[in-house]
């Protein structure tokens, strides 16, 4: 049965008597789930439709279910492929930042490979898409601890002691020969707190535009700080200069998912 829940899930769903469904008793749920009007029966299903979300980007997860609420396509290919979404090519058309909820509640528990098989099948018969993965050479930049180490970067006392959170932001600015707009900042620097490197050419990703490589070798993680740079090239310098991380342009094969209509 195709959904006809619009909007936030937990706010936009139909009483179950009153529309018709199969009424899901709370002592059916399993532990975890956020929606106690759920109006489909456990299935083997993922239901997608637009999203009107007031809290894009959430997700709630369980050995019977998972919920994502007002992911974007591209996103939600990503997590249910396990890639980076910078590492999805997929068409323009399909990429115009419109919202969905995706929802899957089981009759039995399952491990996470089966539920996202049952997501890439969905989205690929509701869509009408083909995926398949290839190596592509590409520019990229490459990330390096040159010396093999890095005096200035400590590891996180955080982790060191068992706590913390992988956390960061990006410090933007914007492009004056250009009308201000969000689409038209800069990336000025980046902060990080008990991140590793692989959160760092991640987070670095997103305000380059571009896949960073993390060839640092550094397993550790790390707090820092780098700011005050007015373009690309002295946010790469700052990097040498204050952290002793390089961060070079190359060009390398990269492994890309790429989505196709079928």
């Amino acid at each position: 049965m195709r959904s006809s829940f619009k909007g936030p899930i937990s706010l936009g769903l139909l009483p179950l008597t009153a529309a018709g469904f199969f009424a899901l008793s709370s002592q059916n749920l399993p532990p975890g789930f956020p929606y106690s009007d759920f109006p489909f029966p456990p299935a083997y299903e993922v239901h997608i439709t637009p999203s009107a979300c007031t809290r894009c980007g959430a997700s709630s997860s369980g050995p019977r279910f998972q919920v994502n609420e007002g992911f974007d396509l591209k996103t939600m290919i990503g997590q249910v492929y396990e890639i980076d979404p910078m590492r999805v090519d997929v068409p323009d058309a399909l990429n115009d930042g419109k919202k969905y909820d995706f929802a899957l509640l089981l009759p039995k528990e399952e491990n996470q490979k089966t539920i996202n098989r049952l997501f890439q099948d969905s989205i690929e018969k509701q869509f009408h898409l083909s995926m398949a993965f290839e190596s592509r050479l590409m520019d990229v930049y490459v990330l390096a601890a040159p010396e093999g180490r890095v005096p200035s970067l400590e590891v996180s006392e955080k982790r060191s002691v068992g706590g913390g959170m992988e956390s960061g932001r990006l410090l933007l600015g914007q492009d004056p020969s250009k009308v201000p707009a969000p689409t038209n900042s800069l990336l000025k620097g980046i902060s990080v707190s008990d991140a590793s490197m692989e959160f760092v050419c991640r987070l670095l990703e997103q305000g380059l535009d571009r896949i960073v490589i993390d060839e640092t070798h550094l397993r550790g993680h790390y707090s820092f700080q780098v700011g005050d740079a007015h373009d690309t090239d002295e946010l790469r310098r700052r990097l040498r200069e204050q952290i002793g991380l390089v961060l070079t342009p190359d060009r390398r094969n990269v492994k890309m998912l790429f989505v196709r209509p079928s």
